[in-house]
């Protein structure tokens, strides 16, 4: 009880972000308490990491996420998914689509694309994740190949939660760095 009867200080912030997105913004802001920050200093950090975040996301199928999203948008708008690998990202909180694969290797091909095309910009990542649900070996291999350009002990690797991953289906990665420039125009920031 003398938790809840003491005051703190409190900052709602909208990351318009989602999964390791989010998880990335938290990570800055821990860093910055840990530094010793006041708060205003903390929300100064999340603010300037929200629009750092860059990520894409690899399904096998949009099966699930049309399931879910049914009322959210027309039918015809998951039609010309139906035999791609789609490739989502976000753009001021909402999922956008920004790329496609004609299969799921391929899907993965782009996603290596996505995070060595940031990591060839000297200084630009600050962090960087990949997250899968059923594809851990997927996960670990595009880790691996990742790892001369990126120290493999810093990549954060998970599993994804149980909300995008039951509206995301089997077979989802996640590949998400934090970086001052996105790769390209045809990649969506999270901002």
């Amino acid at each position: 009880m003398a938790l809840i009867k003491s005051k703190c200080p409190i900052e709602v912030i909208n990351s318009n972000s989602m999964t390791i997105g989010l998880g990335m913004i938290c990570i800055a802001a821990a860093r910055a308490a840990k530094a010793g920050a006041n708060m205003s200093t903390v929300v100064k950090e999340v603010n300037e990491a929200i629009p750092q975040i860059h990520f894409m996301v690899l399904f096998d199928s949009l099966k699930y996420l049309a399931k879910a999203a049914a009322s959210a948008r027309p039918r015809n708008y998951w039609g010309h998914f139906s035999n791609i690998k789609p490739l989502l990202g976000m753009k001021d909180g909402i999922v956008v689509p920004v790329g496609q694969a004609r299969s799921y290797a391929k899907g993965i091909e782009k996603q290596y694309s996505f995070l060595t095309d940031a990591l060839n910009e000297k200084g630009n990542v600050k962090d960087l994740a990949i997250m899968y649900n059923t594809t851990k070996d997927e996960a670990n291999n595009l880790a691996d190949r990742i790892a001369p350009l990126y120290t493999r002990e810093k990549i954060i690797m998970g599993q994804i939660g149980p909300i995008l991953g039951s509206h995301g289906g089997p077979n989802l990665i996640v590949t998400c760095y934090r970086g001052t420039k996105p790769v390209n125009d045809s990649i969506v920031r999270s901002h």
